[in-house]
């Protein structure tokens, strides 16, 4: 394949031979390599242009009268190590060849062989290019794992991160270790002992036991820590294994959050409750052969008895048909002993209803000592056992509620940094779609690197409102081509033991494709999980139906419909479980496999729609659902791919500030091919500095919202209050929020990324009435 053709090259050319720098220029200029060829026959002036100048490449002869190959070399190391060096030579041995390229040359090139050096300088600059983009990625990499670093240091919960072999070690633990312990996390890496030593000691032998299962189990435990000041703290842990390639715990990583707060909370509710238990209770005394005596008006209102049924009768008339055997053996033995007992029991009313009663009864002694009766405090707490319940209901229901709060925010951070990169990869594709020198089947990939990032843009704005409610843009779209698109995404992500079986018909709905390949991804991902760890078939298909025929649902609307449905050969449910697969929250699945969401959300996907879903499923032979969508009766629209026409500039003057260096890249060549003169700045302290300080003009300023150390929005408000009134463009790949003051700046334009050279087009053909 032909190489692409170089950008147009800077060379240093360090040859005392004229006639061989011409000729090199002749081979250039025949093969096409577009340079400028700076030409240098000595040391001194090799030296004085590689300080001054930047290069591309360097082209040396290897024995000049005053330098030879290797002293080129270390000057070049010295001033620009990472310019490709290439040596020309009439003749070279092959140890010096050698020598060369131990010493860092690039290539080499015979003089008799010169047709060579156009493939050498393609391949250098190729390879140089390369190396730039690897020290881009690392770096990228050291910027992520440093984000990563800051989010554990300023955690408020304690992490940490303990080896158990070879030796126990504390390889990780935050600073939140010491607000709780009053230790550094320095005196726990020099003690790795210390974990344990701050482990209340009747709380230590639990959580060694703990430590020492083969699996480490992660669910959460509670144990108490003592700081260094004997302060006691509550903190809920939970630990989670690390596993070597055999199986063999390594390490433990746990998580640390004081509760005592909480706890002391939940001690005063307690202690409050039975504050207020103590008021109207049940209150009864019997004879030490089980004979009530007494029973006060509480008790006979839980009853239903008056006092004179209940007196002379046993308490087997209350309690006998409802008290476990355990239990009644327990209390029998206890009243035996004079001891008093306490416990739940079951107390049957006069007109059958059953009543949950706290017990305790205490032996009443007379003067001798003897017992004479028996006191029973029976407190009524059936309606503290419902609520019970439904507080753990709604603390899960409340918990998953927060833990959706927080993922929509991470995501919000996600979709943003996707923002910025799907601008360049668009805008890119967008420069390499303007080229003349593209033949039809590079159009063609052009073309389709620009329909996928679309369909990220689309992917991103799914996240966005994932993160805040926003409506979702509906068009005409065939459901059959978009179904196939998500089954093709997903057909990676499912076993091979899983055969997908498709059938589509053309049908146009009105629907946001996005929001259908979410529907299509959580039914399938369903499907996936129910057929687990077995060979199983998965259907997809689409067609159009009518009402009124056989298996369409009686109760839809007249008229026809797209019929998209997802049969899986999975265990299938039963009808209680069918019942409540729609119910938010609610799940089959294992912890931390599902958030009992996906249901959910795809039904108020397909009510958005207009549509409806039918879900029929039988235990052991597997589910389908229908879900139905009304057909569009306008054709549906087609994405125009190609290259939009932009306006024109009349070498108008546009300061573009962005931290991130592609996107700064893309739109400083495209406004330039659009005729404007571009000041590229990756920091906004720059531009402030050269409008404010140095007095430099321009007549368009274009910035980035979100920049380390100060935003798109405070750059311009500076700028303002400095006296520069110049228009501005302000892109964002987020929502700019409301407290920024954006709408008390006059004279600046909003571009959401990612953006396109048409929707940049128009806001500089509205900014500057272009």
């Amino acid at each position: 394949m032909t190489p692409p053709p170089l950008q147009p090259l800077r060379i240093l050319y360090l040859e005392d031979d004229p006639v061989a720098v011409e000729m090199v220029r002749s081979l250039f200029a025949e093969e096409g390599v577009d340079c400028e060829i700076v030409h240098v026959d000595d040391r001194d002036g090799y030296l004085r242009v590689l300080a001054a100048h930047g290069f591309d490449l360097i082209l040396s002869d290897f024995n000049l009268p005053s330098i030879d190959g290797f002293e080129a070399l270390r000057l070049r190391d010295e001033n620009a190590p990472a310019t490709p060096f290439v040596v020309i030579s009439g003749a070279l041995g092959e140890q010096t060849a050698v020598d060369t390229l131990k010493k860092g040359a690039t290539d080499f090139v015979l003089k008799d062989s010169l047709v060579r050096l156009p493939s050498v300088v393609r391949r250098a600059m190729c390879e140089a290019r390369e190396h730039d983009q690897r020290l881009s990625a690392e770096e990228a990499l050291k910027r992520s794992e440093e984000r990563f670093r800051r989010l554990a240091e300023n955690a408020s919960d304690i992490i940490v991160r303990y080896a158990c072999h070879p030796e126990p070690a504390i390889e990780y633990v935050n600073g939140a270790i010491h607000a709780v312990t009053g230790y550094l996390p320095e005196d726990f890496y020099g003690n790795p002992g210390l974990c344990l030593e701050v482990i209340h000691p009747d709380d230590r032998t639990l959580l060694e036991g703990r430590l020492r299962k083969p699996g480490v189990d992660p669910a959460s435990l509670v144990v108490r820590w003592r700081g260094r000041d004997e302060h006691v703290a509550h903190i809920e842990q939970r630990l989670t294994p690390v596993f070597d390639e055999v199986g063999a715990v390594v390490a433990i990583e746990g998580i640390g959050r004081d509760i005592t707060e909480r706890i002391l909370a939940e001690e005063q509710i307690r202690l409050l409750s039975e504050a207020i238990a103590q008021s109207p209770v049940g209150i009864v005394i019997v004879e030490p052969d089980d004979t009530l005596v007494f029973a006060n008006r509480h008790l006979c209102e839980l009853s239903g008895y008056t006092p004179l049924e209940l007196r002379g009768r046993s308490t087997r008339l209350l309690f006998a048909d409802n008290v476990a055997v355990e239990e009644l053996n327990e209390m029998n033995a206890r009243r035996a002993e004079g001891k008093p007992w306490s416990g739940e029991l079951v107390l049957r009313a006069k007109d059958g209803t059953a009543r949950q009663i706290r017990a305790m009864i205490a032996p009443l002694r007379g003067p001798d000592g003897s017992i004479r009766h028996f006191l029973g405090v029976l407190e009524d707490i059936s309606l503290w056992k419902t609520e019970q319940q439904t507080r753990r209901e709604l603390e899960t229901q409340l918990f998953q509620a927060q833990k959706m709060e927080a993922i929509g925010a991470l995501a919000g951070g996600i979709a943003h940094d996707f923002n910025n990169i799907l601008t360049a990869i668009i805008g890119f594709a967008e420069l390499l779609g303007q080229s003349s020198r593209q033949d039809e089947e590079d159009a063609v990939l052009i073309r389709h690197i620009l329909t996928a990032g679309r369909r990220a843009k689309d992917l991103v704005a799914q996240i966005l409102s994932f993160s805040r409610i926003q409506e979702q843009s509906q068009a005409v779209v065939d459901l059959s081509h978009v179904v196939g698109e998500a089954l093709r995404l997903l057909r990676a992500s499912l076993p091979a033991t899983i055969e997908i079986h498709r059938s589509f018909e053309p049908a146009l709905v009105l629907a946001n494709p996005t929001q259908i390949h979410q529907v299509v991804l959580n039914l399938c991902t369903n499907a996936e999980h129910a057929m687990r760890g077995r060979p199983g078939r998965l259907g997809v298909s689409v067609r159009v139906v009518r009402t009124g025929t056989a298996g369409v649902p009686s109760d839809l609307p007249p008229g026809e419909y797209a019929c998209l449905s997802v049969a899986d050969t999975g265990h299938g449910m039963d009808e209680a479980t069918r019942a409540r697969i729609f119910e938010r929250f609610f799940t089959t699945k294992k912890a931390g496999e599902g958030t009992g969401l996906g249901l959910s959300v795809v039904r108020s996907i397909v009510r958005n729609h207009l549509g409806v879903v039918c879900v029929d499923s039988t235990p052991g032979v597997g589910t389908r659902f229908d879900l139905y969508f009304p057909i569009a009766r306008t054709a549906a629209e087609k994405t125009d791919t190609r290259p939009v026409a932009s306006v024109r500039g009349a070498g108008q003057t546009i300061f573009v500030v962005d931290d991130e260096i592609s996107i700064l890249t893309f739109l400083g060549l495209r406004l330039e091919r659009m005729g404007f003169r571009v000041r590229r700045f990756s920091d906004p302290l720059d531009v402030i500095n050269a409008v404010v300080r140095l007095g430099q003009r321009a007549d368009l300023i274009i910035t980035d919202q979100t920049m380390p150390g100060m935003t798109g929005v405070s750059l311009l408000r500076q700028l303002r209050d400095a006296g520069c009134r110049t228009p501005a463009i302000l892109s964002s790949g987020y929502r700019v929020p409301d407290e920024e003051g954006l709408s008390a700046l006059a004279d600046v334009t909003l571009i959401a990324k990612p953006f396109t050279g048409e929707s940049l087009s128009n806001a500089l053909a509205a900014v500057l009435r272009l």
